[in-house]
């Protein structure tokens, strides 16, 4: 997918995303020739591994006290 394809995807800015690559800290990206392509099953993987557990849960009776 293009770049802005894969920021519309996840829901941020064409710039941003260009930013994100700067400070290596964005998906993976493949550049063929002049051309910025994001793989989707990569742009996944890397939202996968930056998904964060809630610090609480209703479960164990904490969540509000």
């Amino acid at each position: 997918m293009t770049a802005t394809e894969a920021a519309d995807c996840i829901g941020i800015s064409n710039r941003t995303l260009s930013r994100w690559h700067l400070q290596r800290v964005g998906p993976p990206r493949i550049k063929i020739g002049g051309r910025v392509l994001y793989r989707r099953c990569a742009l996944l993987e890397w939202l996968k591994g930056n998904e964060q557990a809630p610090v609480r849960s209703f479960a164990d009776g904490t969540a509000g006290v």
